[in-house]
C-alpha cells in the first residue's frame, strides 16, 4: 500500500504493480498547520517482494498527485447545500440524477464541461427481461468467475456481483425512460463464441437503445436523461471544475469545492458521488501509472475532461485506488505509414485522431518488417499488446476486394459489428455511424488507406519490405486454402484469401477511450480508505471507481464497463433515498 507521502518522496516507481491487487493510497487529511494525520506507516507495509517495477525511467512519476488545494473562506463566492452531490454529468452522473429524481431525493449534479458526456450505447446487463424473452439464461456464477479470471483475481467479487444482480432492474427502469423518448430496446443474441483461438465465455449481455423513426440521430442517452430531469425541475450545473473535497480529519466527506467562472463555489452535501470518469486525458497520470499504454496507442479517443480529478481529490483526503491499471484501448488507431505509437515527442498528444472501426476485424496483420506476428482473432487489447512488442508499436492490416464477404463471415461481436452494418456507405463515401470513422475515399485522400493493384505496390505504399511481405501473404493464402491456421491457431472462418485486387492496407495501433482502474470501493460503492474501510459520505461510480477490472478490458463480456457504470450509479441514488 502506498500513501501520498511515499509518492512525494519518490518511493513510487512509475507503473508499480502490487501482488494480490493491492492499492495506491492518497494522503491522510491534514491539520490546519499542514501536518499529516496519517496513522499508518506505509513504508512498513511496502516490501521488495510486493513491489515490481516496470522499468520506467520517468523522473516526473509523482507530479500527477499535487497537494490538496486549500480554498480560503473569503474566496468562496457561493455556498450551496444538498443531500446528494453528483460530480460529473456523464454515464454515471446522469443515471444517478434521473434515479434521484424518481426517488424524490434532494440532489445537485455538476460538470466541468458545457454539455453532458456522450452516452456509450453498449450496456452490459445480466438475465434481463429481454434475455428471458429471447430464451437465454446467463450462468451468473460462471460470469462472476470469468470476470475474476480476466482480472487475475485482482478484483472484489462482491463488487462484480452488484452488477450481476442489479443490472437487470437497471435496464427495465432505463427502458421506461428511453422508450417514451422514441428509442427501441435492443439485445444482441448473435454472438460467436469461437473466437480468440481458445475457449472464452461469451455471455448474452449486450443491450442498447436504437433511435426510432423521427428521433434525432445526433442525440444520445444522456441528452434524454438531461431532458428527463429538466421536466422534473432539475438542471446540470456546467462549468464546475472540482478542485477539492471537504473532509475534517478522518470524519465524513461533507461536500466539495469547485472553480467556476464566477469564482469558488462550495457545495455542502451529506453525500458525494464521484462520477468524474477516468484519467485518459491526463498524460502525467498515464505516464506514471500506466507507462505501457503509449507503447500501443496512436489515437486519443477520450473525453477531454477525463483528467482523473475525482480520483486525485479523493486520494488527497485519504482514499485508495487500484494499483493494477486497466485501460479501454480498442485496436482502431489508424494512422499514416511511418507513424510510431506513443505521445508525440515533447507533447501530450498522440500522433493520430482517427478511430477506425475496421481495425478490429481479424484480417491479416503484419508488422513494419512485413511479418505476421499473432493470432488476429482475439480481444482488442490482446491484439494491441502483441502489436506493442513490434517495431514502433504499430502494424498493418491487409485486405483485398473481397473484404465485405470476409467481414460478414468473420461474425465479430460487440461494437466491431459497426463495420459490416455500415460497409456499403463506408465503401462508397456515404453517411456512416460516427463510430465507424472516416469513409474509404476519405482515408485514401488522407494517405491513411493505401490502395494498390499489386502486393508489391501495397508494400511500398505501407513502407514495409516487399519480399518479406509477399512471402507472408503467400503463406497466409496457403493457410486459407488449407482451412487451418497452423501458425497461430486462428479459427478457419476468420482466415481470408488475399488474391483479388485491388489490395488495401493501413497502419494502425490502439485508440484509447478511457481508463477503468479507479478508487477502491465496496459493494455499496463507498470509497475506501487506507484501512479498507469506507469513507463516510463518499461514493464513486463509473470509470473513476475501481475494484472491478485489472490489466485489461473484458471485451467478450460486451458492454460490461458501461453496464457496471449505470448499475452502480443507480444503486447509490436508490440507497441514499
Amino acid at each position: 500500500m502506498l500513501n501520498r507521502r511515499d509518492f512525494l518522496k519518490g518511493a513510487f516507481v512509475a507503473g508499480t504493480a502490487v501482488a494480490g491487487g493491492a492499492v495506491v493510497a492518497g494522503c491522510s487529511p491534514s491539520t490546519s498547520d499542514g501536518s499529516s494525520q496519517n496513522t499508518q506507516n506505509a513504508n512498513a507495509s511496502q516490501t521488495d517482494d510486493t513491489l515490481a517495477s516496470t522499468g520506467s525511467k520517468n523522473s516526473n512519476a509523482n507530479s500527477w498527485l499535487p497537494e490538496r488545494v486549500e480554498v480560503k473562506p473569503e474566496d468562496v463566492v457561493e455556498t450551496l447545500e444538498t443531500k446528494l452531490l453528483i460530480v460529473g454529468a456523464g454515464n454515471a452522473g446522469m443515471i444517478a440524477a434521473a434515479t434521484a429524481c424518481d426517488e424524490g431525493l434532494d440532489f445537485l449534479v455538476v460538470d466541468a464541461g458545457t454539455t453532458t458526456a456522450r452516452g456509450r450505447s453498449y450496456i452490459g446487463a445480466v438475465n434481463t427481461t429481454h434475455t428471458k424473452e429471447a430464451g437465454v439464461t446467463v450462468d451468473e456464477n460462471k460470469l462472476l468467475n470469468e470476470l475474476t479470471r480476466y482480472a487475475s483475481g485482482k478484483c472484489d467479487q462482491r463488487v462484480i456481483k452488484l452488477w450481476i444482480k442489479e443490472s437487470a432492474e437497471m435496464i427495465d427502469w432505463l427502458d421506461g425512460i428511453m422508450v417514451p423518448a422514441g428509442y427501441i430496446p435492443t439485445l444482441d443474441t448473435a454472438i460467436d463464441a469461437a473466437c480468440g483461438g481458445t475457449d472464452y465465455f461469451v455471455p448474452v449481455v449486450h443491450h442498447g437503445h436504437r433511435a426510432g423513426d423521427g428521433v434525432d440521430p445526433s442525440k444520445h442517452r444522456n441528452d434524454v436523461l438531461e431532458a428527463y430531469i429538466a421536466e422534473k425541475g432539475h438542471e446540470v450545473l456546467y462549468g464546475y471544475n472540482l478542485v477539492a473535497l471537504e473532509r475534517d480529519g478522518e470524519g465524513p466527506v461533507t461536500g466539495a469545492y469547485f472553480e467556476t467562472p464566477e469564482g469558488y463555489v462550495l457545495i455542502q452535501a451529506e453525500n458525494t458521488l464521484l462520477a468524474t470518469g477516468g484519467y485518459a486525458a491526463n498524460a502525467d497520470m498515464i505516464r506514471a501509472l500506466a507507462p505501457d499504454v503509449p507503447t500501443r496507442v496512436t489515437t486519443g479517443n477520450f473525453i477531454p475532461t477525463n483528467t482523473g480529478q475525482g480520483i486525485i481529490c479523493a486520494l488527497q483526503i485519504g482514499a485508495i485506488k487500484d494499483v493494477e491499471t486497466s485501460t479501454m484501448i480498442f485496436d482502431r488507431g489508424a494512422c499514416v505509414p511511418g507513424t510510431a505509437a506513443g505521445y508525440v515527442e515533447g507533447t501530450d498528444q498522440f500522433p493520430s485522431n482517427i478511430d477506425f472501426n475496421m481495425g478490429s476485424q481479424p484480417f491479416l496483420k503484419v508488422n513494419i518488417n512485413g511479418e505476421r506476428f499473432a493470432n488476429e482473432s482475439c480481444p482488442y487489447d490482446t491484439m494491441l499488446n502483441q502489436g506493442s512488442l513490434q517495431p514502433n508499436g504499430v502494424y498493418c492490416q491487409i485486405m483485398d476486394s473481397s473484404m465485405k464477404e470476409d467481414i460478414a463471415r468473420f461474425a465479430t461481436i460487440g461494437c466491431s459489428k459497426t463495420t459490416i452494418q455500415n460497409f456499403d456507405n463506408w465503401f462508397e463515401g456515404g453517411q456512416v455511424a460516427p463510430s465507424m470513422g472516416p469513409t474509404l475515399p476519405e482515408l485514401i485522400e488522407q494517405g491513411v488507406m493505401i490502395q494498390a493493384d499489386t502486393l508489391e505496390e501495397l508494400a511500398e505504399g505501407l513502407q514495409i519490405p516487399v519480399d518479406t511481405f509477399v512471402a507472408t501473404v503467400d503463406r497466409y493464402n496457403e493457410l486459407y486454402a488449407l482451412g487451418e491456421d497452423e501458425d497461430f491457431g486462428k479459427e478457419a472462418h476468420r482466415l481470408s484469401a488475399l488474391d483479388t485486387p485491388p489490395y488495401y492496407g493501413f497502419t494502425m495501433s490502439g485508440s484509447m477511450l478511457t481508463t477503468i482502474d479507479g478508487l477502491r470501493i465496496d459493494d455499496e460503492c463507498r470509497v475506501l480508505d487506507e484501512k479498507r474501510q469506507p469513507i463516510e459520505g463518499l461514493y464513486a461510480a463509473g470509470d473513476c471507481s475501481g475494484s472491478f477490472f485489472a490489466d485489461n478490458y473484458p471485451e467478450y463480456v460486451v458492454g460490461v464497463a458501461c453496464g457496471r457504470t449505470l448499475t452502480f450509479a443507480r444503486h447509490v441514488a436508490k440507497a441514499l433515498a
